[in-house]
């Protein structure tokens, strides 16, 4: 059967303007076997294939199962396909290509390194050759390097690994949704805290954000609050919109002058940016569960993007809408 029979690239990639430099031009077949000969192993015909329909990229279609059984309760995403050259820092043989991490992260040497998940650096996809020998037909595997390099069977093949990925928007995007809360909606609580919201003040790490910049963040979100109290009685956080553009100002704000590496870090650095005190401005409820599903959701849908050693950032499109639509709440 031809190699990607009836396959679909059309809704597969990002647009080439958001491949955050992964992908590079096509590569001619002498390109393809200097490159073979550098790291010592031979390309599956696939995944030839593949990289000359797009060489490297960011795939829309992201998200694959790490479990035995194929089942979606335990999965990962990659963030790019390495193309296949050296000139771009994100290919085989680039700045962070395979020597990169094998020599400097101690990742283990038997195969090639062909993408890197989500999590800046700490996990990688492998065309294995360990059971195949360096001119056979590689299985394609995920590397988790904080977990000693644990190694976790993936697909057989790097086109069964192609054709199993899908968009991430295929999950539920809130699967810890189920906990029911009850507040106190009276009329001397919602006082209590729009006169709070008025008066009251922001901890000391948000206020410190809110230094150099010609957006005023500080009447954004304290018009904001008026309204979530409005429509909430409370300050404790909803699985709604609110909630999300709350957590967007705050992102958008950490990451001027923080690198952020991964979920744990995000939430690490986020959380003490939430007042806690008396008479100040306190963001209850589950607060990390709810970042935490801030940050996968924005993952998932592309909205924030990780570039190595830079950090999460929002894209230019989303930071675009996003700067757009904040405008109405600081008058």
């Amino acid at each position: 059967m031809k190699i990607f029979n009836d396959f679909d690239f059309s809704d597969f990639w990002e647009d080439e303007i958001y491949d955050h430099g992964y992908s590079v031009p096509e590569p001619s077949d002498d390109l393809i076997l200097s490159i073979e000969k550098e790291l010592g192993y031979k390309f599956p015909a696939s995944y030839i294939e593949f990289m000359k329909f797009q060489n490297g990229g960011t795939p829309l279609k992201n998200s694959f199962p790490t479990t035995p059984e194929k089942h979606w309760d335990e999965y990962r995403e990659i963030s790019g396909f390495f193309g296949i050259g050296r000139n771009n820092e994100h290919t085989l043989c680039g700045e962070y290509g395979n020597k990169f991490w094998i020599e400097e992260w101690g990742y283990p040497n038997i195969g090639v390194y062909i993408g890197d998940g989500i999590s800046g650096g700490h996990e990688l996809i492998l065309l294995d050759y360990s059971n195949c020998g360096k001119d056979g037909e590689p299985e394609v595997v995920h590397i988790d390097q904080e977990l000693d390099y644990r190694k976790t069977f993936v697909a057989k093949d790097f086109e069964t690994f192609v054709r199993e990925l899908v968009n991430p928007d295929v999950f539920e995007e809130y699967e810890n949704c189920d906990e029911e809360f009850v507040y106190d909606y009276s009329e001397n609580k919602i006082h209590q805290a729009i006169d709070i919201i008025k008066n009251g003040r922001f901890s000391n790490d948000l206020i410190m954000h809110f230094n150099g910049s010609t957006i005023n963040f500080e009447t954004i979100l304290r018009n904001l609050f008026s309204e979530y109290i409005q429509k909430h009685g409370h300050f404790d956080f909803e699985y709604d919109d609110l909630t999300f553009l709350i957590l967007d100002i705050q992102f958008f704000l950490l990451t001027w002058n923080k690198s952020i590496k991964s979920k744990d870090d995000y939430v690490k650095h986020c959380i003490s940016m939430i007042a806690n005190k008396k008479d100040e401005i306190s963001l209850g409820g589950d607060a990390v569960q709810h970042m935490e599903n801030w940050f996968d959701h924005r993952v998932k849908s592309g909205d924030i993007k990780r570039k190595l050693f830079r950090g999460f950032k929002f894209t230019p499109a989303f930071e675009r809408v996003f700067l757009k639509y904040i405008e109405k709440y600081e008058q």
